[in-house]
């Protein structure tokens, strides 16, 4: 049984899946932009979080968003949300950590399989 906190979240989810982030633009476009993590400690601010309403609306407060870097170009972008704001600069430099590792092993697998454009 899921408790409502997590349909919440997975309803922001659904929701956020079908919006397209231009490149500087809100938390995901400046992420993806200038491929350094972001904590956004008050999601109510729509200059800083472009789905505020939305995520207010399911108890969302904060995110943590990471750039996957590979191979020097921005992969991807993933974001960690919270309903209590509990993320600090230490929940973002330790984000940032793992996704550093996952960009490192991702491009040492690409240039394994000369896959490198």
């Amino acid at each position: 049984v899921k408790s409502p906190v997590a349909r919440n979240l997975e309803t922001f989810g659904k929701r956020s899946s079908s919006v397209l982030f231009n490149p500087g633009l809100g938390l995901v476009g400046r992420v993806w932009t200038s491929m350094r993590g972001e904590l956004v400690s008050d999601v109510c601010e729509p200059s800083m979080f472009l789905r505020a309403n939305l995520a207010m609306c399911k108890g969302i407060s904060s995110s943590i968003a990471i750039p996957i870097v590979v191979l020097g170009r921005t992969s991807t972008v993933v974001i960690f949300y919270d309903t209590d704001s509990r993320f600090d600069n230490h929940s973002l430099r330790l984000a940032e950590s793992i996704a550093a590792s996952i960009g490192t092993v991702c491009g040492a697998k690409m240039n394994r399989e000369g896959l490198r454009k």
